[in-house]
C-alpha cells in the first residue's frame, strides 16, 4: 500500500523545487518496519489536486499495530497512526464552524423536531385526521398547522443562525494572503494555503494559520504581535526569529527559493507550548535539492524518536536549529508594528491550537424547568391515554349492551365491537388532544429571548462600557435554582491590578508608604556591604527577570542623543550613556508588571530590549549609580556626565527559561557589565524554598515568617533567590540543554532534568508582597448569597494565608465560622480528620442561632446538621458556638484524595455539611474536577462557575451554569460562558432579579398553557 502511494505521488512529480519547506515528525517503526520513502516532489500537478481532493474526504489511515495485525486499542486513539504525506492528503486550511450543510439541513432539523415528543404527538394526531371514521375535519389534518408553524420557526431559526456562521466563515477562509508558489509571492485565499507553504505577512494582517517565525523586517529579530482576538489580551507579546532561519529568508527572492525541513510535534490545543527542530544547509540550494530526503507530513500522534534519514553524503553540512513557542504564530492574533515576516504554516484548519482546543468542549445545557414540563409533558399524555381508553372501553360497552334498545340509532345488528373500540379510541383521541400545549414551545422560546435582551439592556449592569451578555438563552430560569457557586478569586473576587505594596529581606521588612523609596534607601546607606549586596540581587532579579515588552508607539518620534560608549567586554558595549525617554510597559503577567515599575520608582528603569539577547537597564538616581554601577563604572560615569544623560548598563540574556505551572518559577541566566554569569530566579516559596543551599536554612526560617506575615495580610508572594555561574560550569550545561531542546521522545522530562540542575544552590535575596484590590461591592453580594442558602467553592491558586485572607475580607469567612483546614497530605492523616470532622458534623453541635433557616436544596440535611460543626473537645456545654462551617484544603491534599476512592468520598460527603469551600494551590485541572464531581455528587443541586482567565474555562464549561467576567485576563472565559458580566458584583441582580423574574414568569407561562388547554378540552 505504501509504495503504491508512493509511485501515485512520483507520477506527478514536478521539478520545480523552489520555495519548499517540508515537515515531518517523530517516528521510527510502522508496521514493524522502518518505512524510508524516498523524495516526494510538491507540485500541482492534476494526480497531486486529484489525490488531494480524494484525501479532503477518504484520510489516509492505516490500522495497522507494529507486527502487522489489526489493534482495536490503536483504532480507538485519537487518529493514531495516520501516515499523510505531504503533497496528497495535506489538510486544507478551509474553517466550517456551520452545523449544516446543504444536504443535511432539513433532513437534520425535520428529524431534531419530529422526535420532540409535543410534535410526535401531534404528528400522529393529524394522521388520524386523515382516517374518515375518526376525523372531526372532513379528512382534513388541522392539527398539522400549529406543528407546521412550530417546524417552519424552528427551521427559520436554525437557517438564520447557520446562514450567519457561513456568511462568517465565507469571510475568515476568503481572506486574501500573500504566498510563496512556484518561486512566486501570489495573493490567494486563506483557506488555500496547506501545510509546508511560506508566508508573508503584514503589519496588523491576522495570521492565516499556526506558522512558525522565520524572519522579519526587525533588525533585532523581534516581531511584536497583539492576542487581543483570540484571548482578549490587549498588551502586545513579542515573538523571536532564529538567527540562522532567518539567514536564509532575507528577502522575497531567497523565501521563493530556499528550503528547510521541520520536525515538529502533532497538533494539540496546548497554547502555551510549541517544540520543533528545523533543518537547514548552508550549501548551494542545488546541492540539498539533489539529495533523497525523508518527506512524509507529520503524523497525528508521535511513533517514536529514532530519526532515520538518508542524508548520508551530505551529513557534515545538514544543520539543526531548536524551535520553541517564541517562534509560534497561532491563527486568530495579529502584527503589529512590524512592516512585514516570512513565516511557514506548521498546523492549518481544524489542527491550530485554538480551533483543537474549541472541538467538542462544550455540552448541551438544558435547564430544570424544561426538565419539569418534559416530566409534566408525560404526566398530561398518560391522563390522554387513560382517558381515551376508558372512553373507547365505555364505547364498546355501550354498542353491546345499549345500542340495540335505542332503534332510532339504527345500529346494524352485529356490528363489529373491535372497530367501535378503535374508532371511539380514534374520535377520543382527537377530541382530547387539545390536553397538550403544542404552541407553549414557541411561546417560551419567544419569552426567553425577552428576558435574554433584558439583560443585555440593563443599564445598571454596565461598567467601563461592558455590557452583560446571555449566550444561552434555556438557562435564564435555571439562574434563579442555583446551590453552588465555583469561583476564581484573581480577577473575579479581585480587580487583577497588582501593586507591589511589601518587601522582605532577611530579618527585615518593608511595607509601602508615599514615602517608601526613601526607606528603601536607608536600608542601602547602612553601611552593610551584605545588605547592599542583597538589594543590588533583588534590582537585578526584578528588572531582568521577566518577560515585558517596551509599547512602541508609532505616532511619537523622539529625537535621540547618539549613545556614548563607556565601557566594552568583548567588542560589546556594557556601559552607556544614552538620552533617558519614559516608557510605557505591556506585560501578560500583572505580576511582573508591577515588580518591573516598583523597581523603575527606585530609580532602575528597564528601558530597551536591543535584541532578543540584549536588555538595558538606565539608572536615574544618585543612589541607583552607586548601588548597581561598579566602582570603576562608577568613575567612568563621573568623567562623562553630561545633562540629559543616564547611565545605561547593557546586559546579555544568556539564556531564559520561562515559568510553568510545574516548576512554579522562572529564571534567566545573564551576563553583567563585569562579565559575571549570573542564575536570576523568581517563584513560589515553597518551590524556592527547595532550590537553596543548605547554609540558607536559617535565612529561610526568617524568610518564611516574613512570608506568612505578607500572606495574612491578603498580598500575593514571591520569592527571589541568584545563583552565581562560572563560564565552564556554564558552558556544560548551556550544551546539555540545547541537546535537550532538540530531542523526541522524552524531551519534557529530560528538559525538567537539566533545568533542576541549573535551579539548585541558590542563595535566598528577599521576596515580595503584591496587592490585588478586591472588586467593588464583593463583601456585600456574598453577604447576600449566602444569606440565600447558596454553598460558595473559591478555587484559587494562592497560598493558604493569602486565600484565608481574602475569605475574611470578602465576607466569606467570619466569627461565627468555623474552619476546618487540611493540609497534611499524608493519606492516614487526612483519613483521620475527615472522620473526626464528619463525626463532629453528625453530633457536637451548638448553634447560636437554631431557628435559622437552612437552605432549601436537596444537600441540607437538617438544621442542625446543615450549620455545622465544631471540634468535639471537652463537654458539649463548653464547645464553641458556630452557625457556619467551612471546609479549606490545599491542592497537594486534594491530589491525594483523589488517589483514594474511600477518601474522595468522605471528602464530598463532608462537603455537603460545609456552607463554604475554600481550595487553594489549585490547578485548572483540579478546578474542574472539583466542579465535575461535586455536581455529580449532589445530583439534585444547579451549580454555577463562575471566572475571568483561561484557566477557568474548563470550570465554566462543566458547571450547569457558567458565567464569565470580562476582565484583564482575556475574554476566553466570557466566550465559553453562558453569560458573561462586567465586574463580580452584577451576579446579584443576574441571580435575583433577572433569574428570579425569569423562573416566575416562565413558570407561570407554563401552567398557565396547561390548565388553559385543560379546560378548553373540557
Amino acid at each position: 500500500m505504501l509504495l503504491w502511494l508512493r509511485r501515485l505521488f512520483r507520477r506527478g512529480e514536478s521539478r520545480s523545487y523552489d520555495g519548499k519547506v517540508y515537515l515531518v515528525t517523530n517516528y521510527s517503526e510502522y508496521c514493524g518496519t522502518v518505512f524510508e520513502p524516498s523524495y516526494i516532489p510538491i507540485d500541482d500537478s492534476f494526480i497531486s489536486k486529484l489525490w488531494r481532493r480524494i484525501s479532503d474526504f477518504v484520510p489516509c489511515i492505516w490500522r495497522r499495530g507494529k507486527h502487522g495485525s489489526d489493534s482495536s486499542n490503536e483504532a480507538a486513539a485519537d487518529e493514531a497512526n495516520r501516515l499523510a504525506f505531504l503533497r496528497g492528503s495535506r489538510r486544507s486550511n478551509l474553517i466550517k464552524t456551520t452545523k449544516y450543510s446543504w444536504i443535511t439541513f432539513l433532513p437534520r432539523v425535520l428529524f431534531f423536531q419530529i422526535t420532540r415528543i409535543g410534535n410526535l404527538i401531534f404528528l400522529g394526531v393529524s394522521f388520524l385526521q386523515l382516517i374518515d371514521d375518526v376525523s372531526d375535519s372532513n379528512g382534513i389534518p388541522t392539527y398539522l398547522i400549529p406543528v407546521v408553524f412550530v417546524i417552519a420557526v424552528c427551521l427559520g431559526r436554525e437557517l438564520a443562525s447557520d446562514l450567519a456562521r457561513w456568511r462568517n466563515d465565507e469571510k475568515e477562509n476568503g481572506r486574501l494572503v500573500h504566498v510563496f508558489r512556484n518561486g512566486e509571492l501570489v495573493r490567494m485565499k486563506q483557506r488555500d494555503i496547506r501545510v509546508g507553504d511560506v508566508v508573508k505577512v503584514h503589519a496588523y494582517e491576522y495570521f492565516p494559520s499556526d506558522l512558525v517565525l522565520l524572519n522579519c523586517c526587525d533588525n533585532n529579530g523581534v516581531c511584536n504581535i497583539e492576542t487581543k482576538n483570540a484571548d482578549g489580551e490587549s498588551n502586545v507579546k513579542y515573538k523571536h526569529v532564529v538567527p540562522e532561519l532567518a539567514a536564509l529568508f532575507q528577502n522575497d527572492e531567497d523565501a521563493a527559493k530556499a528550503q528547510i525541513k521541520i520536525v515538529c510535534e502533532p497538533p494539540t490545543d496546548n497554547v502555551r507550548s510549541f517544540s520543533g527542530v528545523a533543518y537547514y544547509s548552508n550549501d548551494d540550494i542545488q546541492t540539498l535539492q539533489s539529495q533523497r530526503l525523508d518527506c512524509l507530513h507529520r503524523m497525528s500522534s508521535v511513533r517514536g524518536t529514532d530519526l532515520r534519514y538518508t542524508m548520508s553524503s551530505v551529513e557534515a553540512t545538514i544543520h539543526k536549529v531548536n524551535l520553541q513557542f517564541d517562534q509560534l504564530l497561532l491563527r486568530g492574533t495579529s502584527m503589529v508594528n512590524t512592516e512585514w515576516a516570512y513565516c511557514v504554516a506548521v498546523y492549518v484548519g481544524n489542527e491550530t491550537r485554538l480551533l483543537k482546543g474549541s472541538v467538542g468542549t462544550s455540552k448541551r445545557k438544558s435547564s430544570k424547568l424544561e426538565k419539569i414540563y418534559q416530566h409534566n409533558l408525560f404526566i398530561v399524555l398518560m391522563i390522554l391515554v387513560v382517558c381515551v381508553f376508558i372512553s373507547a372501553l365505555l364505547g364498546v360497552y355501550w354498542l353491546l349492551e345499549v345500542s340495540y334498545e335505542h332503534g332510532y340509532l339504527h345500529v346494524a345488528i352485529g356490528s363489529s365491537g373491535w372497530r367501535t373500540f378503535f374508532v371511539t379510541l380514534g374520535s377520543m383521541l382527537l377530541l382530547l388532544a387539545a390536553m397538550i400545549p403544542v404552541d407553549l414551545i414557541i411561546l417560551w422560546e419567544l419569552v426567553r429571548m425577552v428576558e435574554s435582551k433584558q439583560i443585555n439592556w440593563n443599564p445598571t449592569m454596565v461598567s467601563d462600557g461592558k455590557h452583560a451578555v446571555s449566550h444561552s438563552d434555556q438557562l435564564i430560569e435555571d439562574l434563579a435554582h442555583i446551590t453552588h457557586i465555583y469561583t476564581d478569586k484573581t480577577g473575579t473576587l479581585t480587580q487583577n491590578v497588582m501593586s507591589l505594596k511589601a518587601l522582605g529581606f532577611g530579618n527585615m521588612g518593608l511595607l509601602q508608604n508615599p514615602n517608601w523609596t526613601y526607606d528603601f534607601w536607608d536600608f542601602y546607606s547602612s553601611n552593610d556591604s551584605r545588605m547592599q549586596k542583597i538589594l543590588r540581587d533583588f534590582i537585578l532579579v526584578a528588572g531582568l527577570c521577566h518577560s515585558v515588552v517596551i509599547r512602541k508607539d508609532n505616532e511619537t518620534v523622539v529625537e535621540r542623543r547618539e549613545d556614548v560608549v563607556l565601557k566594552t567586554v568583548d567588542g560589546v558595549a556594557r556601559l552607556l550613556a544614552v538620552q533617558y525617554v519614559p516608557v510605557q510597559y505591556d506585560a501578560a503577567s500583572p505580576d511582573e508588571l508591577a515588580l518591573v515599575t516598583a523597581v523603575a520608582k527606585l530609580g532602575c528603569v528597564f528601558t530597551n530590549r536591543r535584541t532578543i539577547t540584549e536588555i538595558d537597564l538606565s539608572l536615574l538616581t544618585p543612589e541607583a549609580q552607586r548601588l548597581i554601577l561598579t566602582t570603576e563604572e562608577y568613575a567612568l560615569w563621573e568623567s562623562a556626565r553630561e545633562d540629559g544623560l543616564v547611565p545605561t548598563l547593557r546586559f546579555i540574556i544568556r539564556d531564559a527559561i520561562a515559568f510553568d505551572s510545574i516548576r512554579k518559577c522562572m529564571s534567566v541566566v545573564i551576563e553583567d557589565s563585569c562579565g559575571r554569569l549570573l542564575t536570576l530566579c523568581k517563584g513560589a516559596d515553597g518551590v524556592l524554598s527547595q532550590l537553596l543551599q543548605e547554609e540558607q536554612i536559617i535565612d529561610w526560617t526568617t524568610m518564611a515568617e516574613q512570608l506568612n506575615r505578607l500572606a495574612t495580610i491578603g498580598l500575593r508572594t514571591l520569592v527571589f533567590a541568584v545563583r552565581e555561574l562560572n563560564v565552564a560550569e556554564y558552558e556544560l550545561w548551556h550544551s546539555a540543554y540545547n541537546e535537550a531542546l532538540l530531542m523526541g521522545e522524552g524531551r519534557d522530562d529530560a528538559i525538567s532534568t537539566i533545568v533542576a540542575e541549573l535551579e539548585c544552590n541558590m542563595k535566598l535575596v528577599g521576596c515580595t508582597g503584591i496587592e490585588d484590590l478586591l472588586q467593588e461591592e464583593v463583601g456585600d453580594v456574598i453577604r447576600d448569597l449566602k444569606e440565600a442558602g447558596i454553598v460558595i467553592w473559591v478555587l484559587t491558586g494562592d497560598k493558604l494565608e493569602t486565600a484565608l485572607c481574602i475569605g475574611k475580607a470578602t465576607n466569606i469567612l467570619n466569627d461565627e465560622t468555623w474552619n476546618a483546614i487540611l493540609t497534611d497530605p499524608d493519606p492516614v492523616s487526612i483519613s483521620r480528620e475527615l472522620e473526626g470532622h464528619l463525626l463532629n458534623c453528625l453530633g457536637a453541635i451548638k448553634l447560636r442561632n437554631p431557628e435559622l433557616d437552612p437552605p432549601q436544596h436537596s444537600t441540607t440535611y437538617s438544621p442542625r446538621t446543615s450549620l455545622n460543626a465544631v471540634p468535639s473537645s471537652g463537654s458539649a456545654e463548653a464547645a464553641p458556638e458556630f452557625s457556619r462551617f467551612c471546609v479549606t484544603v490545599t491542592g497537594d491534599v486534594l491530589q491525594t484524595i483523589y488517589q483514594c476512592r474511600i477518601l474522595k468520598q468522605r471528602f464530598f460527603r463532608l462537603a455537603q455539611y460545609a456552607n463554604v469551600l475554600i481550595a487553594c494551590r489549585m490547578s485548572h485541572k483540579q478546578k474542574f474536577q472539583l466542579t465535575r464531581d461535586n455536581t455529580k455528587f449532589n445530583a439534585h443541586s444547579t451549580s454555577l462557575a463562575i471566572g475571568d482567565g483561561a484557566n477557568d474555562v474548563d470550570m465554566i464549561l462543566t458547571a450547569n451554569v457558567g458565567v464569565g467576567i470580562d476582565g484583564r485576563e482575556g475574554h476566553q472565559a466570557c466566550q465559553s460562558a453562558d453569560f458573561a458580566i462586567a465586574e463580580f458584583r452584577f451576579l446579584r441582580q443576574l441571580l435575583f432579579v433577572h433569574g428570579r423574574e425569569a423562573l416566575r414568569k416562565n413558570t407561570f407561562l407554563l401552567y398557565f398553557c396547561i390548565f388553559r388547554n385543560f379546560s378548553y378540552t373540557e
